[in-house]
């Protein structure tokens, strides 16, 4: 759960001065991201850092947030996929179907997008691994179904003792024409829609004391 706003101002207050520093927490920052002096305030005001890769055809935005949780909470809301589409735009329905291991999910996700692509679906092939320092990084691919592209990835760093940088790059193209402008906007809109909705149902689950610790 973010802090209430007396709280909020001083931990802003106190980020911001050291974030931009290379002081809070010098070690965990080396292994995420390189962050510029105005992406490390963005952050330290809980805003989202979007950078957006258009050399290609299809766009590729990566998103990077602040959340107030530890990466094995965080993992756990977006793991949870009997819930998943109570909280995350544009997800119909997500169910497992296969595992394989620990580390190996295969899940079936019906998506309400709009017109002209109304509902799809698609299975998708999810690998995760945890860092030796408590973070974890997942990606995800198109198995088949009706989507052309479907891929993410989704790094989540310890930042400090409480807290986790979320990082996430991903694309949902589908499988008919749609063009080039709207398409990519909304490949940007669906990546920055995905960080904050996980982070407002972190928030939530904090809220109610239902945020729990990832255990495959």
């Amino acid at each position: 759960m973010r802090p209430s706003r007396p709280k909020k101002l001083l931990l802003t207050s106190l980020v911001a001065l050291l974030l931009p520093l290379g002081l809070a927490p010098a070690a965990h920052a080396r292994k995420g991201p390189r962050l510029g002096y105005f992406d490390r305030l963005k952050l330290a005001n809980w805003k989202q850092v979007m950078k957006v890769d258009r050399s290609s055809k299809y766009w590729k935005p990566t998103g990077m947030l602040l959340i107030a949780a530890s990466p094995a909470q965080v993992m756990a809301t977006f793991m949870d996929f009997g819930t998943i589409s109570t909280f995350m735009p544009k997800v119909k329905s997500c169910r497992v179907v296969r595992r394989r291991g620990k580390h190996k999910i295969w899940a079936v996700v019906i998506l309400d997008l709009p017109w002209p692509v109304a509902n799809a679906w698609v299975a998708v092939k999810y690998d995760w691994v945890q860092s030796s320092d408590g973070g974890f990084k997942l990606t995800w691919v198109r198995h088949r179904g009706s989507m052309k592209r479907y891929w993410g990835r989704l790094r989540l760093y310890p930042w400090g003792k409480r807290w986790t940088l979320a990082v996430s790059t991903m694309q949902a193209v589908p499988d008919l024409h749609v063009s080039r402008s709207r398409l990519n906007k909304g490949i940007v809109w669906g990546s920055q829609q995905m960080l904050h909705h996980l982070r407002a149902e972190v928030d939530r689950r904090q809220r109610r004391g239902t945020l729990k610790s990832f255990k495959p």
